[in-house]
This record gives structure tokens, sequence and C-alpha cells, in this order.
């Protein structure tokens, strides 16, 4: 019988990297479970280069996927309220190839004149037929502390297509 054991490395800056070895024991029985035997091997050092994509010297973070997409969805639409009224922005964000950890955050956003409320994002990963996903999913609600007209800012992603090899923006509107 075989066991493999796979690990997905995302480096997160240019440069040399060197995974370390990794060790793993094992046990081997022959017929009826006679002359067991214990087993410990390593595996050996692993280096390789990271080269950051052209173009992105300047961004912060750099995501890079195949397909990427992002959605901005509010319960309900903002409109017509009174002081009280809440407004939940859910951002879902999800890339081909590379886990939730390693998508952007929301900004934090201050809009005098609202409470802001943030809850504790929801990131997770999913295999299915050898495709796997990473999605990142921010909610935050805004209540109408006092009247006014406000406007939620919007927010700006950048991220490396590797399809296309180039800088791709996705850009979710400000809100009034």
């Amino acid at each position: 019988s075989t066991q493999t054991h796979e690990f997905a490395v995302f480096p997160q800056k240019p440069g040399k990297t060197t995974i370390p070895p990794i060790g793993a024991r094992f046990g081997v029985a022959g017929p009826g479970g006679s002359n067991a035997a214990e087993h410990a091997i390593r595996t050996p050092e692993f280096h390789f280069v990271a080269n950051l994509p052209p173009g992105a010297e300047k961004l912060a973070m750099v995501v890079s996927t195949k397909d990427l997409t992002i959605t901005d969805k509010w319960d309900p639409e903002p409109g017509e309220a009174k002081v009280g009224d809440a407004f939940a922005r859910t951002v879902t964000i999800r890339a081909a190839d590379i886990p939730g950890m390693a998508l952007w955050p929301m900004p934090p956003v201050d809009v005098p004149g609202l409470g802001v409320y943030a809850e504790k994002p929801a990131i997770g990963d999913s295999f299915e037929r050898g495709d796997f996903t990473g999605e990142r999913v921010e909610t935050v609600t805004y209540v109408c502390e006092k009247a006014g007209t406000f406007v939620v800012p919007g927010a700006r992603f950048q991220w490396w297509d590797t399809g296309e090899e180039k800088i791709k923006t996705v850009e979710l509107k400000p809100v009034t």
C-alpha cells in the first residue's frame, strides 16, 4: 500500500524559499502481523524561487489566480432610512487555486453618523474533483445613528491573473 501526503505552499513574498526536511514514521508488518518493523524517513530539503509578477511591485498584497470573483450584496438595499435602521453589506471573494486565508480583508471603514459592526470573516476552502477554491466572506452592518446622508466608501482589489498574465482590478462602488 502507498500513502501520499501533499502540502500546498503559497509564498507571500518574492525570493528563495527553503522547505526543511519533513520527518515521517511508519510501521510495516509481515503476514499475520509478524516481523513488525518501525521505520523513520526524512524528505530532502526543497528550494524554490518565487518571483513577483510584473507590475505588482507597488501592491500591498499579491493574489495570483486564474479566476477571481467578488460579490457585494446589501440587505436591505440602501435607500431611504430612519435613525436606528440597519443595512448589512456582505462581500464574498472567491479565487481558484488559493486558500481563503490568503485573500484580502475588507479595508476598515469609519463613517461618522453610522455605527459600523463587523462580523468575524468566514474563511474556507473547497476541493471538488481536483478543483481548489478559496473563499472569504465578510459582513459589516451599518446602523443609522443620526439623520443625514452618508456614503460608505467602495474598495479596490488588484490581483495577478495567471491565465492572462496581467494585473486586473475589481472595484466595489461607494454606496449612499
